[in-house]
């Protein structure tokens, strides 16, 4: 069981620890490629520059950055992936919101399906006023073909004010992890 919080820790209103996630919605930032130095033409040799013989240069490998273990980056990168979603959840931008969902998901104890989620979830944003969805505390557990992420949510919206534990059980639909499944638990 790995824990991991997003890119920055933030306070939320009421003095909670958020994650405040920025990066793309379906895939973790790629490394920067260090620029390649390019070293000027040697110069034309002088008389006296060949009597002189510079010290050779002392040729270090770079530092060895700490390389994140394999449930290290899988932890941030789920974290950084809930984070965007919430993110497109609190922005009411439904294309984006719905595009984190799996064709197979079923959503808690009603199991509805996708479609049904969309009218529900829909509903619920246009009625909602002003919205807010934070995460944090991720737990991530690979499962198989899955990968359960559990983390604490809180909601809050001109109607509602809500927290609790969140549950997305994600599964690969071609190249990118979609939410199969949601159960949400309030404190």
């Amino acid at each position: 069981q790995a824990r991991s919080g997003a890119a920055r820790e933030v306070q939320s209103e009421e003095g909670l620890p958020v994650a405040e996630v920025r990066g793309s919605l379906a895939r973790p930032p790629a490394q920067p490629v260090p620029p390649v130095e390019s070293k000027p033409a040697p110069a034309e040799a002088k008389p006296e520059a060949a009597q002189a013989k510079p010290a050779p240069a002392e040729v270090k490998p770079p530092a060895a950055e700490a390389k994140p273990q394999p449930a290290e980056a899988r932890s941030k990168f789920f974290a950084e992936l809930v984070g965007a979603w919430a993110r497109a959840w609190t922005l009411k931008d439904q294309e984006a919101y719905f595009a984190f969902y799996h064709p197979d998901f079923r959503y808690g104890a009603k199991n509805m399906n996708l479609d049904a989620f969309k009218v529900y979830r829909s509903e619920l944003m246009n009625g909602s006023g002003r919205l807010e969805v934070l995460a944090s505390d991720f737990e991530v557990r690979p499962l198989g073909d899955r990968v359960r992420v559990a983390f604490r949510q809180v909601y809050r919206s001109d109607q509602l004010r809500d927290q609790g534990r969140k549950t997305l059980v994600f599964k690969k639909a071609g190249p990118d992890w979609k939410i199969l499944s949601e159960i949400w638990r309030a404190d």
